[in-house]
């Protein structure tokens, strides 16, 4: 009967393929205006009610094509699983995968970034970067007179260790907190320094005696109170001290007082501390082989690409998916003691790439959870370069970072453009991945 009616037969098919069609493919934007057709936008996830018609209308139509019907399809290549947005009464459609790679630039920054919530205070210099620390203690006893103070670290590493280390003390006259604290906003302070002391290799704590008057002042005008900023003399050499937020060995402020005619001494902890470092002036970003993603000793580490559009992506295409995809080193991450994964985000750029300071949408374009042992990383940025495809912008700008920047073990690294040429491996470059449907006919139905 079937061969008897061969045009109802193939009408039945293109009926099963549109049905099919539907069923597996999610819908997204037009190229043009960015109207939803209907739905929302492209998710590699389809639900079991439209993956089980899919399945079922595939069956149907793969037996008809069985019994000697035509093509279930006069698409030149069905839609893939999952992957995009075909109209299901269109017959025109060619669905392809498409790679812009490598990146015009791709770089990474370095932030400090809730340098407040750290467990570790710094005094000294690493590389080029000068690192000081604030500190300041309230709750002072009142109504004594001092006759003595002492700051107390607890020293908990160094770099440069076979050799002592001068500490200074110098006493801040603005205020600050912990949050919005950097290098550039820091309060001013006195040239001299109120107190010194020499850090010796592998000893701890560290006393450093600071001047009667100046904590009387404080007790008597907590107005004039804003703490002390704790720096280095030598260069090359750095001190490494417990915060107010680790577990034990947190900085003290040793007063001793006249109560009642009576020497006493109370000490008093820290109530706020942070700590500050200039940037590193030796790097190259823009030439690094590794681009980190995470935090470490404060440091948010940021990465950054600018794509070019691909010319073969027309204004009449589709972007049915979009995803930046990082060939990582596994080699180099580095996880908080019992973690396993670490959570990243890709967002907008709207700032230069390759400033020092890279401005970015805070709303992220997509979330993806990376394991330790990971060899790739892919996030979705599909709404981002359906916008600038729409927009007939030709560049895409994306930032990823961490999720959450408060651990300061939290980093992977992904290999750079100079990285995957330095390895002569030219699928490990950052690529932006585009899979985009378009007519292949002219003058076919929009």
């Amino acid at each position: 009967m079937l061969a008897r009616a061969p045009g109802r037969v193939n009408a039945l098919t293109r009926l099963l393929a549109g049905r099919y069609t539907a069923a597996i493919v999610p819908t997204a934007a037009h190229p043009r205006t960015g109207t939803p057709r209907t739905g929302s936008l492209p998710s590699r996830t389809i639900t079991r009610t439209r993956s089980t018609r899919a399945v079922l209308a595939a069956l149907c139509a793969g037996t008809l094509v069985a019994l000697g019907a035509s093509s279930c399809s006069e698409r030149s290549k069905p839609a893939p699983l999952g992957l995009g947005t075909v109209e299901p009464d269109r017959s025109d459609e060619t669905v392809r995968t498409i790679f812009a790679s490598p990146p015009a630039i791709d770089t990474f920054s370095e932030t400090v970034v809730g340098a407040g919530e750290s467990a570790t205070l710094y005094a000294g210099s690493f590389g080029t970067r000068e690192m000081r620390s604030l500190v300041r203690f309230s709750g002072l006893p009142s109504g004594r007179t001092v006759t003595g103070a002492t700051l107390r670290l607890t020293v908990t590493g160094a770099a440069g260790d076979s050799t002592s280390e001068t500490v200074l003390a110098r006493r801040l006259r603005a205020d600050w907190t912990e949050s919005t604290t950097n290098a550039e906003s820091l309060p001013a302070f006195d040239a001299e320094p109120v107190g010194q002391a020499a850090s010796s290799p592998g000893v701890t704590p560290l006393d450093v005696g600071l001047p009667a008057s100046l904590v009387q002042a404080w007790i008597d005008s907590s107005a004039a109170n804003f703490g002390l900023l704790l720096g280095g003399m030598e260069p090359a050499l750095l001190r490494k001290f417990a915060s107010s937020e680790a577990d034990s060995g947190r900085p003290l402020l040793i007063v001793v007082s006249l109560l009642d005619g009576a020497s006493r001494a109370d000490s008093v902890l820290a109530d706020r501390d942070t700590y500050v470092t200039s940037p590193d002036t030796s790097i190259d970003r823009g030439a690094a082989s590794r681009l980190l993603i995470g935090k470490e000793s404060g440091f948010a580490r940021r990465a950054a690409f600018e794509f070019t559009l691909p010319a073969d992506l027309d204004s009449f295409a589709t972007v049915n998916f979009a995803s930046i995809e990082l060939t990582l080193d596994a080699n180099a991450a580095r996880l908080r003691s019992g973690g396993t994964t670490i959570s990243v985000q890709a967002h907008e750029v709207i700032s230069p790439v390759d400033s020092s300071a890279i401005i970015f949408r805070t709303e992220p374009e997509g979330i993806r959870a990376v394991d330790a042992a990971a060899e790739t990383l892919s996030i979705a940025v599909t709404a981002l370069v359906g916008r600038q495809h729409i927009a007939r912008d030709r560049r895409v700008k994306i930032l990823v970072k961490a999720t959450t920047e408060s651990a300061d073990t939290d980093m992977i690294s992904a290999f750079s453009s100079e990285g995957a040429s330095a390895a002569a491996d030219s699928l490990a470059r950052p690529r932006l991945r585009l899979i985009v449907s378009s007519p292949t006919a002219p003058g076919a139905k929009r």
